[in-house]
Parts: structure tokens; C-alpha cells; sequence
């Protein structure tokens, strides 16, 4: 018989683990055999705020990891396109103007 909600149906039986059912966890690290492992090193990809004080404070932090280049910025958030290698441009300058750049 197969419980759909054990939990409910049949409160007294005990969850069974792979232990129980005689199946023994294959050494390595968990994975299923045959799934590839996903590398961790990748690069993460920001998301490009929509509100402009969100995007200030977002080119600022990745300055030192970028530098002041708005093609660079640009392909940290995904694919470069212009429009945003612009508004990063935009960005850069009014940092300078005012002296944070």
C-alpha cells in the first residue's frame, strides 16, 4: 500500500530512511552517479537595479573589483549592451563630478 501523506494517513509509522530500506549511500559526495558537479567558481551575475540610487551604489561597489570601465561593469551584470555601458558612463561621471571617483 503507498501512503500519500503518511503524515496524516498513518501517524504511527515512522519515516523510513535508505538505512531501513537496505540501500547503502554510494561514497563520494552525494551525488546521484552520472550527474556532473557544478562548479562553484563561477562568476556570479548582479542584477542591474532599476531605481538609479540602487545603480550608484551598485557601480561603486564594483569599481575596485572592475575598475572604472563601463564595458566591464556593463558585462558584470549579464551580457554587455550598450544602453547600460552608457547609463554606467552617466554614473561614472557624475561620481567624478562630484569628487567620489
Amino acid at each position: 500500500m503507498r501512503w500519500l501523506r503518511p503524515d496524516y494517513q498513518n501517524p504511527e509509522a515512522a519515516a523510513l530512511t535508505q538505512s531501513d530500506l537496505g540501500i547503502e549511500e554510494a561514497p563520494g559526495d552525494g551525488r546521484a552517479p552520472g550527474s556532473v558537479a557544478k562548479s562553484t567558481a563561477t562568476t556570479a551575475v548582479e542584477t542591474w537595479p532599476v531605481r538609479l540610487p540602487e545603480q550608484v551604489a551598485l557601480v561603486k561597489k564594483l569599481i575596485p573589483q572592475h575598475g572604472p570601465d563601463p564595458a566591464a561593469l556593463s558585462a558584470a551584470f549579464g551580457k554587455a549592451n550598450k544602453k547600460r555601458a552608457e547609463q554606467i558612463e552617466g554614473i561614472f561621471e557624475t561620481l567624478r563630478g562630484l569628487g567620489l571617483l
